[in-house]
């Protein structure tokens, strides 16, 4: 979760932020320390509105993990060959690595910290962020629930 984490943030806010090549960022902070602040400055105001799309586009994705469309194509293929039972218990284990509690935990809040970097660049962006975490609450707290 930790490491999933700290990748999501890097590759997700920094590296698209910095908007060149990674190779080339590194070297060039390598030799001149501060010029990474500038740079992610200038990167950050223009990645602003892909990253309100981001979190418009977050909306679906809640919406279809909350489906859990991929258990039912798993257990309708399984009825094929299987009986309903053992299609139910070949498809109902759902994939840990993404839907899991810590990954589902870290990918929102690399969202969260998304918005509050942002916020200040954009203030469209909190209130998008707020339906989203509207809707994280929404579907979530269901899904646990039930």
């Amino acid at each position: 979760q930790k490491f999933y984490f700290v990748f999501l943030l890097v590759f997700q806010l920094f590296v698209v932020s910095v908007a060149d090549s990674l190779a080339g960022t590194i070297v060039e902070t390598i030799e001149a320390p501060l010029s990474l602040i500038g740079k992610l400055a200038g990167g950050m105001a223009q990645t602003s509105s892909f990253f309100l799309t981001v979190f418009v586009s977050q909306w679906t994705v809640i919406a279809l993990e909350h489906t859990r469309f991929v258990q039912l194509i798993k257990y309708r293929l399984g009825t094929r060959t299987q009986t309903p039972a053992e299609a139910h218990a070949a498809a109902e284990p759902e994939d840990q690595d993404y839907n899991g509690m810590g990954a589902r935990s870290a990918r929102y809040t690399v969202l969260f910290v998304i918005g509050i970097c942002f916020v200040s660049l954009c203030p469209l962006i909190c209130v998008i962020a707020f339906f989203t975490f509207a809707l994280v609450r929404l579907v979530v707290g269901y899904q646990v629930v039930y």
